[in-house]
């Protein structure tokens, strides 16, 4: 698994998809719907499966290529 750079939360990833996020020192992965992030989970796969808006969307993230 390739993984980018950390980016900051004032940047938002160009493509719909889960990405590993980042808040106070808590790692989780969260689907990106290109307009807001979802609800946070411990694994990719519960990442693809929730459809919820998050309460967090101030998040660093970083791009995960499988």
């Amino acid at each position: 698994m390739k993984l980018t750079n950390w980016y900051p939360s004032n940047i938002k990833p160009v493509r719909k998809g889960v990405y590993i996020t980042r808040k106070n020192g808590f790692i989780f992965f969260q689907y990106w719907t290109g307009k807001f992030w979802n609800t946070r989970m411990g694994t990719i796969d519960g990442a693809c499966l929730i459809k919820f808006r998050s309460i967090h969307q101030d998040v660093e993230w970083k791009g995960i290529n499988r």
